[in-house]
């Protein structure tokens, strides 16, 4: 073979080769460009997408719809959702939409997802409040929630959009820097950004930086002059925090919340000794906490606010709470304090103990709840003291924006009861007006107190004070007013004025939830009264009264025949009963057989004297005849009769 020829056979070995090259480099692009696709939505991918997420976040992964584009050398891989769960639990942690990536080539051929930057278009997750009721229920911390998880409701989930997560891989430690905006209830402005360091083999959570900041906006509508309009209220919230995760046990701190200038600095731990919370503030002011709290009054405040928190439970075993808090002074809901204290106790969520005091509406109050052991290891009771010493019952109840011109007076109580011990979750789940006492005994005294407004349909249907406040104030008020309705009294005693200042001592006593009061000595206008009896828990009276009445009302009327046969010793005294509802309530003279006969006949004798005059007037002053005047007598009595 020639050397020409010979250069031609390598040349065409040459072309064939770089052909056969061509061809294959062809064949790998069209591979490149279809096969991923086909196969975007197989374990092949899939499985490395999850098994690195899973790894990098510590969470279980479900990828979903997976589409790759790779029309250039750096795959971008878009998946629809991916959902988090927590491993051991299974408990649901995020959703996040639609995830887009650059991906390095080839790390899909090595079983891995390798990429420097991850954007995310939307997450959602759980709102913090509801994720520390999942851990204290999941931990039996607590066996009832206190957060209202309705399905229908959409604010139970706060959301980061527009994030942006970039990785850079050093030795067997993962980088992570995330920031993003975020949506949640009732914020504005919100953002987060934190960044920690993974190691997968060692099972290690470093967290560097964790940043979270925005606004608490509120609109609220206002009636004023009975004008409404709405106005906002905005609390600039930031929060900070630090720790490390490594394997079981967890550390994070310090932790510090930041509500506008008021600063609250909180720890978490947990290890092989158990789980450790600290939350403490020193001297704080909070200004117009209406932004935080659910109020229907402007311009709440809490001055000089120092309260310490501490919660440790050992490995399986109960969670023990301690508490103290202290305001020096504020207002709430238009009413002004001073020196409030509390502190409690919990083993869960159940109530060992809780003491508060606090001067306000001019006088002392004092709410003392103690354990009651039940039946074997249960505690099922609370046995309370609560009381008050001086208050202003005007100025309490004018707090609640439902006071009358006059109403109220000094108001002294002494309560011991005892509730069911539901737990601290369903206390905070209850208001104050759904709190039912089971049985108890206590004194109350009501001083110069104006009672009449306690008899409206207004404070009957009042859900904001305790059933058993409503229903004594209504039957003091019953119990001082209807008395004047008697008509004896009526008809006698016009010009003294009905809704005047009262004083009332009762003896309280409740069982299974009702209120009685089964002693009431009270002082009115018309003098003093006693009373024994009982009122049911459907408002039914039943109450036998004594009236004495006063000086002056006997100098002045006791020689009226109806009122001279009650005449003893100088003291008069009418005996009543109480009948009906505290709605309608009934009042009539009490009468043995031998009163009644006897009032019987001095009531006829003074109609039959006014009959007599007015005949006697119509007639000419002529005479009536005996058989007439026995006959309108008669007529008399038998009316009398059916009416007494």
């Amino acid at each position: 073979m020639s050397k020409q020829e010979k250069k031609d056979k390598d040349k065409r070995i040459f072309f064939k080769v770089i052909l056969a090259a061509v061809y294959s480099i062809i064949s790998l692009l069209i591979l490149w460009i279809i096969i991923p696709p086909i196969i975007a939505n197989t374990s092949l991918i899939t499985g490395p997408i999850e098994r690195s997420l899973s790894k990098k976040f510590n969470a279980k992964v479900n990828v979903r719809k997976i589409r790759i584009s790779n029309w250039t050398l750096t795959p971008k891989l878009r998946i629809s959702s991916i959902d988090f769960y927590e491993k051991k639990t299974n408990i649901f942690l995020a959703f996040v939409d639609d995830v887009r990536m650059v991906l390095s080539p080839f790390s899909l051929l090595k079983g891995k997802i390798e990429t420097k930057r991850i954007n995310v278009s939307r997450v959602d997750v759980e709102l913090p409040s509801l994720m520390i009721q999942h851990y204290l229920l999941n931990h039996k911390y607590i066996k009832k929630t206190f957060l209202d998880e309705s399905s229908n409701k959409i604010d139970q989930f706060m959301s980061f959009v527009n994030g942006v997560i970039t990785i850079n891989e050093s030795n067997s430690w993962s980088v992570i820097n995330v920031k993003s905006d975020c949506e949640l209830p009732f914020m504005s402005e919100a953002g987060i950004s934190f960044n920690y360091s993974v190691n997968t083999d060692k099972e290690i959570i470093k967290i560097n930086k964790f940043h979270a900041s925005g606004i608490r906006t509120i609109r609220k509508l206002d009636f004023n002059n009975r004008k409404s309009a709405f106005y906002t209220l905005d609390l600039p919230i930031d929060l900070n925090f630090t720790g490390m995760i490594k394997r079981d046990n967890i550390n994070i701190a310090p932790i510090i919340l930041t509500l506008e200038t008021s600063i609250i600095n909180a720890s978490y731990t947990k290890n092989s000794t158990g789980t450790f919370f600290n939350i403490n503030a020193t001297e704080q002011n909070f200004n117009r906490i209406e932004r935080l709290f659910n109020t229907r009054t402007r311009n709440n405040k809490l001055v000089d606010v120092s309260f310490k928190l501490k919660s440790h439970a050992a490995p399986g075993k109960k969670m023990h709470t301690d508490c103290t808090v202290n305001v020096k002074r504020g207002i709430f809901r238009n009413v002004p304090f001073k020196d409030y204290l509390m502190s409690f106790n919990l083993i869960n969520d159940k109530i060992i103990s809780f003491d508060s005091t606090a001067n306000a509406w001019s006088g002392k109050l004092h709410l003392n709840l103690l354990d009651k052991p039940g039946k074997g290891s249960t505690n099922n009771t609370l046995v309370g003291h609560l009381s008050a010493t001086r208050a202003d019952l005007n100025a309490c109840l004018g707090g609640m924006s439902m006071m009358p011109a006059r109403a109220g007076g000094e108001i002294n109580f002494k309560i011991n009861f005892d509730v069911d011990n539901m737990g601290i979750a369903q206390f905070i789940h209850n208001k104050l007006a759904q709190l039912e006492f089971n049985h108890g005994t206590g004194e109350i005294c009501l001083s110069n107190a104006y009672l009449k407004y306690f008899t409206t349909e207004r404070w009957q249907s009042t859900r904001e004070i305790p059933k058993i406040v409503r229903r004594f104030l209504n039957l003091a008020a019953n119990m001082t007013g209807a008395p004047l309705s008697l008509p004896i009294l009526n008809k006698l005693i016009k010009q003294f004025e009905i809704n005047k200042p009262r004083t009332v001592f009762a003896k309280l006593k409740i069982t299974n939830g009702n209120l009685t009061a089964p002693e009431i000595r009270a002082e009115t206008t018309i003098g003093t009264l006693l009373a024994n009896g009982t009122c049911s828990d459907s408002g039914e009276l039943n109450y036998s009264l004594e009236i004495n009445l006063n000086e002056d009302i006997i100098k002045k009327y006791g020689n009226h025949p109806l009122l001279s046969m009650f005449l003893n010793n100088g003291t008069l005294e009418l005996p009543v009963i109480l009948t009906g509802t505290l709605e309608q309530p009934n009042i009539q003279l009490n009468l043995t057989p031998e009163q009644r006969e006897l009032f019987e006949e001095r009531l006829t004798n003074i109609v039959m004297e006014y009959v007599e005059n007015k005949l006697i007037k119509k007639e000419d002053k002529a005479e009536i005849s005996d058989k007439t005047m026995k006959s309108i007598k008669k007529t008399v009595k038998g009316l009398l009769k059916r009416f007494l």
